[in-house]
């Protein structure tokens, strides 16, 4: 059974298919990230209409988008 499983996963890297979630960002918020550092440094805005105003799903996301 561990050999199927080992072979499926291989066949699948080979087609391209990774598991897992991707550990980069996007290129839809590398683009939106030096807007959404400038609106978190002003502190005009709370982080929660931040994260509305440029679509971001989650905080870990948003923190991410700070940190690059």
């Amino acid at each position: 059974m561990i050999e199927r499983t080992n072979a499926g996963l291989k066949a699948a890297r080979e087609r391209g298919k990774n598991r897992g979630s991707p550990k980069e960002m996007t290129e839809k918020y590398l683009k939106i990230a030096p807007l959404v550092k400038a609106s978190y440094e002003s502190k005009n805005l709370p982080v929660e209409e931040i994260m509305k105003a440029f679509n971001i799903g989650s905080k870990t996301t948003f923190y991410k988008i700070i940190k690059s």
